[in-house]
């Protein structure tokens, strides 16, 4: 073979090498795409879910805040607002949205910016907000204060909470404020504060002593009266155990303290010997009264259980009546109804006395002599009727007490009946009573109450009937010596 030949034969080996290297690299290189475009395909399908889930995060999210009763709004780092949810333009009365792009200031009344402001007395370092360097001073921000409708005016009273926003690099992107209305129950609570308030005056105000203690048995509350009664003040007693100073010598409970451990009527008879009443009301009513040597007062105490919304038993109230005039005023009473009583008793002339039911009350003992039936047979009944007559029927008292008229009277009394005007109305006739054998004088009058109420009527009883014998024997006389037709001798013995 020439040598041109083999040349030529060295050329096309040199290049089918070459064809088959690049046949090679281009094989190579189409693997190579093959990778990158299936690694791609795997990225853009991670991609694309990766952009899936942030749609439904994002839905989610805007689900979440639009479902919030709590207004929220997001503000870049001058306080400029961004993002906020429904709730927010739903309690600060704001057209739909018209939020973005306010600032954050706007929405606080000028009074409270004021105040930031002042407090403010450094430069600002990291916002022209005055609000949003006020929660960077802070630290954190947790307030009640009013937010600021569109209009300018008053939209509530919110609870507003502030936090800071960084990026995942440290630097600082804005605020994220909530903000809940609680107008409702602010107004809810200074109405039971006002209540409270009223309520206690009206227990200041009270004139009956009256003081409270607590679960811990201390005082909470010790009114004017108490004071005025006691000579102890309130800030004296309040937050002390020492109400038992008002009774007694030594510390021991009082009936408000039973009342606090829902004590048992038992074990109040072990400490007050009088005894202790038990009302049910509204509530359990524990009442008493005693004479307390201390005070030298009869005193008389109520005590009652407070409880709060559940039902338990949170605290106790007493309250103290001094009534010793009273006491006084009954015994004098009862001492002159115990000598009125003697006097009628031992009266010569027989008496009876009969309430406004027509039952006697007292039958003394020339009564008793008198009609032969005993006080204990009489006193309590209305059978009055029976020391006189067979049958039942009104005495001269009964109709004195019904204030019977005259036609009345003449009916049960044919003998007539007749009337005295004295410094009370007397009904005053006689007659002879065949029951008892008896000519009877008798004189009947109302007894009335200190507001001039007839409540009670007293008849007195005399026997006439010696004195009717001798009327009669000298009428029997006369008319003898009027009618003899011989003179008639009178004689000495």
């Amino acid at each position: 073979m020439s040598e041109d030949e083999n040349r030529l034969l060295e050329e096309l080996e040199t290049l089918r090498r070459a064809v088959a290297n690049r046949d090679h690299a281009l094989l190579s290189l189409t693997q190579r795409m093959d990778q990158i475009i299936e690694t791609m395909e795997v990225e853009r399908n991670r991609l694309d879910q990766a952009v899936k889930r942030e749609r439904e995060l994002s839905r989610f999210v805007q689900q979440v805040l639009s479902s919030m009763q709590d207004a929220l709004i997001v503000t870049d780092p001058d306080g400029v607002i961004i993002q906020v949810n429904s709730a927010a333009y739903r309690e600060l009365d704001f057209e739909p949205e018209t939020l973005p792009g306010v600032r954050i200031d706007t929405l606080l009344p000028a009074e409270a910016l004021t105040v930031y402001e002042q407090s403010l007395l450094a430069q600002r370092t990291l916002s022209v907000s005055i609000w949003v360097e006020t929660i960077a001073r802070r630290g954190s921000y947790l307030a009640e204060h009013s937010l600021l409708k569109q209009s300018g005016e008053p939209a509530g009273f919110f609870k507003v909470g502030a936090e800071f926003i960084y990026s995942p690099q440290g630097k600082f992107e804005g605020v994220v404020i909530t903000a809940s209305n609680f107008t409702e129950r602010k107004r809810a609570e200074q109405a039971l504060v006002d209540s409270e308030t009223r309520l206690w005056r009206i227990l200041d105000g009270s004139p009956i002593p009256l003081f409270v203690i607590d679960h811990e048995h201390r005082l909470t509350y010790w009114n004017h009266a108490c004071e005025a009664m006691t000579g102890m003040t309130a800030a004296q007693m309040i937050g002390t155990h020492d109400h038992w100073r008002i009774f007694y010598d030594k510390p021991r409970s009082c009936l408000l303290d039973f009342v606090l451990e829902n004590a048992d009527l038992d074990k109040l008879d072990r400490h007050y010997s009088v005894g202790v009443r038990e009302r049910q009301l509204a509530e359990r009513v524990l009442e008493g009264e005693d004479y307390f040597p201390k005070a030298g007062k009869w005193l008389f105490f109520t005590a009652t259980p407070i409880r709060d919304g559940q039902g338990r038993i949170v605290a106790a109230m007493e309250s103290v009546q001094d009534f010793t005039e009273r006491r006084e005023a009954e015994r004098g009473l009862a001492e002159s109804e115990t000598r009125l009583r003697r006097m009628l008793d031992g009266s010569p002339v027989a008496l009876f006395v009969i309430d406004l039911e027509h039952r006697i009350t007292h039958w003394n003992r020339t009564c008793a002599a008198l009609t032969g039936i005993p006080a204990d047979q009489m006193v309590g009944t209305n059978h009055q009727w029976r020391a006189f007559y067979d049958a039942p029927r009104p005495v001269l008292a009964d109709l004195t007490l019904d204030n019977a008229k005259q036609e009345e009277l003449n009916r049960h009394y044919p003998t007539g009946i007749r009337e005295q005007e004295l410094a009370e109305r007397v009904l005053e006739g006689e007659t002879f009573l065949p029951k008892l054998g008896k000519w009877l004088y008798f004189t009947a009058a109302p007894i009335r109450d200190s507001q001039g109420c007839i409540v009670a009527a007293m008849e007195s009883i005399q026997d006439i009937t010696e004195r009717k014998q001798n009327e009669q024997a000298l009428q029997l006389a006369a008319s003898v010596f009027e009618h003899a037709h011989e003179g008639i001798v009178i004689t000495d013995a």
